[in-house]
């Protein structure tokens, strides 16, 4: 009896290990190795999306066809599908939205097109030079939307 009850407590503690050590552990693994797309330095371009998707595909086209670089996120992994429904918000809790999504500047894009993203990269762009000429001029002329 005594040593099932030992066993029982090794195993109990071997479990409560697993969770409370263990799995923080493997998840702060995991936000390391990706921290470039979880965490993208502003103005880089993640794009959400499946291998086999044919719009997917027409999109990563056109952005390298214009040069325009971006990090592909597959929603078949379960941890970047999470993501993508964390950064869509309540609205979207149901996947009721096209495939690809585009993440830019802190905007969220639905199935753009090469040109709409180089579009949201440029006013991005135009914005970051506008501060920047502010701060070194002293006065804001234009003001900040």
């Amino acid at each position: 009896m005594q040593n099932r009850s030992v066993r029982l407590r090794a195993i109990v503690r071997t479990v409560l290990l697993t969770l409370i050590v263990v799995i923080p552990a493997l998840f702060s693994a995991y936000c390391y190795v990706h921290r470039d797309r979880i965490f993208p330095e502003r103005g880089t371009i993640v794009l959400y999306g499946r291998e086999t998707c044919g719009i997917t595909r027409m999109v990563r086209d056109g952005l390298s066809a214009k040069g325009i670089p971006y990090l592909f996120a597959d929603v078949n992994i379960a941890a970047i599908n999470d993501e993508l429904r964390y950064k869509l918000g309540p609205k979207f809790n149901e996947p009721r939205y096209t495939y690809p999504v585009v993440h830019v500047g802190g905007r969220i894009l639905l199935t753009p097109t090469a040109d709409q993203v180089l579009k949201v990269l440029s006013a991005e762009q135009a914005a970051k030079e506008r501060d920047y000429a502010t701060f070194l001029q002293g006065a804001d002329p234009v003001p900040h939307y």
